[in-house]
């Protein structure tokens, strides 16, 4: 990485990825948001995702690598993640997700724009047969009680599922994050992850957006 700090550190924890690795990386290294920082965190993979990750870097300066030494889970690899991000903002990404090009460009310029401390994005899921479902966060709502609201009803009968509970769509502030020592839980002991820590993230702080 070049010694000026990048304006967003993606933290991608990588187990049997399989065949979606390349499309996650692809989507990560040609954003359009050139001054980022990707963190992979090899946790272990036994299907050659390793391999995968030291050639995308071998040919991108901008990716750091993390060999666990063991298998951490989802959990704990975000967190040895965290630990070394030097971003500005801290973005998340599982290996099987991808995402629009401009996707860290318009967080990031949201974020500067409004000052805040948590970015709430929008997610599709794409099922094994192609279908797709839209995750849309829409309201007039106050963003932090709505995404406060919805985590905690587990959703509403329209959706069946929490709007707010995704986290990879969403940035959040690096430093903020630290001051208020922010992880994830220990994913060998006690899941679902993301809704934990999206909880603790709304409640320690009113700038969201």
């Amino acid at each position: 990485m070049p010694n000026m700090q990048p304006k967003i550190s993606i933290i991608v924890p990588v187990y049997n990825a399989g065949n979606y690795l390349r499309h996650c990386l692809d989507t990560l290294v040609n954003q359009t948001l050139r001054d980022i920082e990707i963190i992979l965190i090899i946790d272990c993979p036994t299907d050659g995702s390793d391999e995968i990750c030291r050639e995308y870097a071998a040919n991108d300066n901008r990716i750091v690598i993390i060999n666990n030494v063991r298998n951490l889970h989802i959990g704990n690899s975000r967190n040895e993640g965290l630990k070394i991000a030097q971003g500005e903002y801290i973005g998340f990404s599982d290996h099987d997700d991808y995402r629009t090009l401009d996707m860290y460009e318009k967080l990031y310029a949201q974020a500067i724009e409004n000052d805040t401390d948590i970015i709430l994005g929008t997610s599709v899921a794409v099922g094994d047969q192609n279908e797709v479902l839209h995750f849309p966060i829409s309201t007039k709502e106050n963003p932090k009680n709505f995404a406060l609201r919805d985590l905690l009803s587990c959703g509403s009968d329209e959706t069946f599922t929490p709007l707010a509970l995704n986290i990879h769509p969403n940035i959040y502030r690096n430093d903020w994050l630290k001051i208020n020592e922010i992880q994830f839980v220990n994913t060998t002991k006690c899941t679902p992850e993301d809704r934990i820590f999206q909880i603790m993230c709304l409640c320690n702080t009113d700038k969201v957006a």
